[in-house]
Order: C-alpha cells, then sequence, then structure tokens
C-alpha cells in the first residue's frame, strides 16, 4: 500500500470514508457480512426500480431529512472511496458503493463518477479474454460511454440555469464532459484510477518506467493538493496526455525545420485544450501554460504572466497603507520543487520574449 505524503489529502479522504459508512451501515471487512449486504443491496435496488422511488421511501416510512443526509452520505463515500480513501477496499465493497450510486438523483457529476466507477470495477476483468473476445472490457466501455453521454444531456438544461447550482460542475469537469468518454477513459487512464482506488502506486501494472512516462500522466496526485476527487485526477491525467501530444507534434515540426499553420494551430488548440481541463492551480496546468508560453507565440507575454500568476505564492496588494494579502491557488515551492523542468521552461520562455522583443542589430558584434 502506498504511504501517504505529508502534504496528501489521503488522510482526508479516509476520515471522509470512514464518517459516511457510519450513515451508510457499511459492513465490517468481513467475507459474510459483505456478501449478505451485497444480495440485500440488490433486493433493495431491484424493489426501488419496481415500485419507484417515491413508494419505495413510503414503504421505508424514510423522511425527508433522512433521504438527503442518506444522499449526502453515500456521495462522500463514493467520491472518498474512488479516491483511495478505503483502506479495506475490494471488489465486493466497489460492487456495494457501485449499487447505491444506482439509488441516487442523477447529476452530471454522479454521472461521470458512476462511468469511471464501472470502468474501475471492471478493469480487473478486463484482460480475460474469450475466444479473443473481452467481454467485460467491452461490457465497461459500453455502459461508461452510455453514462457519460446521459451526462451530457442532463447538463444542457443546466447550462442555461441562472445563479449558482448546488451540482453544478466545475469549469474544467465541464469542459473534461464535453471530450467523447472513449477519449477519456482510455485503458492508461483507467488504469492509474483503479490504482489510486485500490491504494496502489499510480504507475502499478505499467511495467517498465520509461513506456510509463512516454504516456506523460501526470503521476503526482498523492502530492498534488489541488486534486481533490477522483474525477479531478482524470482530469489531469487527461490534460497531461493532450499536452503530450502537442509536444510531440512539435518536435515533429523541428524536425522538417518548418512549422505549417495547421501543425501551429493543432499545437495551440492541445495546449488551451490541455489548460482548460487541468484542475485549478494543478501540477498539469502549470505544465500547460508553462507549455503555452514556450511553443505558442501569440501572446507569449501574457502567457508567462499567467504561470507567474499561477505559481506565485502570495501576492500583496498596497491599499493607502494596508497590505492586502491575496492566497494563489498554489505555492510556488509546490509548483516547482517536483517539477524541475518547469522552473527551466519558464527561463527559455522569458529568454525568448526578451529576444523577440528587442529589435537584432543590423551589423551585429562579435561575442567573445
Amino acid at each position: 500500500m502506498l504511504a501517504p505524503y505529508p502534504s496528501s489529502s489521503i488522510e482526508v479522504r479516509r476520515e471522509a470514508w470512514l464518517t459516511a459508512i457510519q450513515e451508510t451501515h457499511m459492513t465490517p471487512n468481513n467475507f459474510v457480512f459483505e456478501a449478505v449486504t451485497l444480495c440485500w443491496k440488490i433486493f433493495k435496488l431491484r424493489l426501488r426500480n419496481l415500485i419507484g422511488p417515491l413508494f419505495y421511501v413510503d414503504l421505508t416510512r424514510l423522511t425527508n431529512d433522512k433521504e438527503v443526509a442518506r444522499v449526502k452520505a453515500w456521495t462522500i463515500a463514493i467520491d472518498a472511496q474512488l479516491a483511495g480513501g478505503d483502506v479495506f477496499v475490494n471488489k465486493k465493497r466497489l460492487w456495494l458503493t457501485l449499487l447505491a450510486s444506482n439509488t441516487l438523483p442523477d447529476t452530471p457529476m454522479r454521472l461521470m463518477l458512476k462511468a469511471l466507477h464501472i470502468r474501475v470495477l471492471l478493469l480487473e476483468f478486463g484482460n480475460i479474454g474469450l475466444n479473443k473476445w473481452y467481454i467485460f472490457q467491452d461490457l465497461a466501455t459500453t455502459i461508461s460511454r452510455w453514462k457519460w453521454n446521459k451526462a451530457r444531456l442532463l447538463q444542457q438544461p443546466h447550462a442555461h440555469k441562472k445563479g449558482h447550482q448546488e451540482d453544478e460542475l466545475p469549469s474544467h469537469l465541464l469542459t473534461l464532459l464535453e471530450q467523447e468518454c472513449d477519449d477519456v477513459l482510455v485503458d492508461s487512464i483507467s488504469q492509474r484510477a483503479s490504482n489510486l482506488a485500490w491504494n496502489l502506486p499510480v504507475v502499478h501494472k505499467f511495467g517498465d518506467a520509461k513506456n510509463c512516462m512516454r504516456d506523460t500522466i501526470d503521476d503526482f496526485i498523492f502530492t498534488d493538493t489541488a486534486i481533490r476527487s477522483p474525477l479531478d485526477a482524470v482530469a489531469s491525467w487527461y490534460s497531461s496526455r493532450i499536452l503530450q501530444q502537442a509536444l510531440t507534434e512539435s518536435l515533429k515540426s523541428e524536425e522538417n525545420s518548418s512549422v505549417s499553420v495547421s501543425d501551429q494551430k493543432f499545437i495551440g488548440d492541445s495546449i488551451n485544450l490541455a489548460t482548460s481541463i487541468s484542475p485549478i492551480g494543478s501540477r498539469a496546468q502549470i505544465r500547460a501554460l508553462v507549455a503555452r508560453a514556450v511553443l505558442v507565440e501569440e501572446k507569449r507575454g501574457n502567457s508567462i504572466a499567467e504561470v507567474l500568476r499561477t505559481i506565485d505564492p502570495l501576492e500583496e496588494k498596497m491599499a493607502g497603507r494596508n497590505k492586502v494579502a491575496i492566497p494563489s491557488s498554489i505555492t510556488k515551492i509546490t509548483a516547482l520543487a517536483g517539477l524541475p523542468d518547469t522552473q527551466m521552461s519558464l527561463l527559455c520562455a522569458k529568454a525568448i520574449a526578451r529576444l523577440q522583443y528587442f529589435t537584432p542589430p543590423s551589423t551585429p558584434q562579435t561575442a567573445h
């Protein structure tokens, strides 16, 4: 089991899990109890679907307050479990939380989380091939795609509502939802999400570490304080994947000694997408912002300024004699300590901007 880092929120997730299961009456880590509870949950779910949620609430005599508390407790429990909060996680406990998620009201975020939940649960069976037909893998992909598209349809009416909604998606998850499920929940990202839920190193089951790094998935989830949910982790991994494609395309253009307009547009669009999908203040976002400052010539000065605003630990503004401290989304030490390439790339972006700002002399002097 991966030991939590000092700056990690894994302990917070475990506390959230332990608090939530007291309300949901989850059984202890015992095979008999878990099997009985699983059968009982399946029975109640079928009964609820048969007679409808309203009649089910009347039959079980659940008050409105109890129902609200139940929904909130299960929401916290599912989110915490997929984020590694369940120390005794196993397949039966994942089945229990997946069944419980079907008793909660549908929201775009819950449907996105359910798509991820299905991929994590069925991933263990995905490599079991029957005559080269990977039934569990295909089933997980189909159901996840269905839940993802359902979240899209449910999000459309919310987009026209004014004011803050309780189940409103953050901007980066809203952009993530606009992408295709098959592009987001690819095997490499699903495996990392499974490792996160099972409290394993993020690179578990990837074999060669070099091949893992070529996939450019952000493996700093446990130390990144901007990652607050499993969906944030998926957004960070997918952002890093898009950024890697842009970097690869830029290297190909360098080999051809010329960058076409279409290549420039692809690189710029990919970096902008990686920036908008990554959680605010995360290392994935900082990496994408620095890449934009280096590779995108348009408004390079503004890109550099945005990077500095993101990684600056504290910005002080003078208001008369009073100093107003404005904390940023992530500290500079945290941002740059684990990403030495980021600081070097930022210096390169500044150098490029200065060279472009000052026109070269018509008769350059020889440098000694």
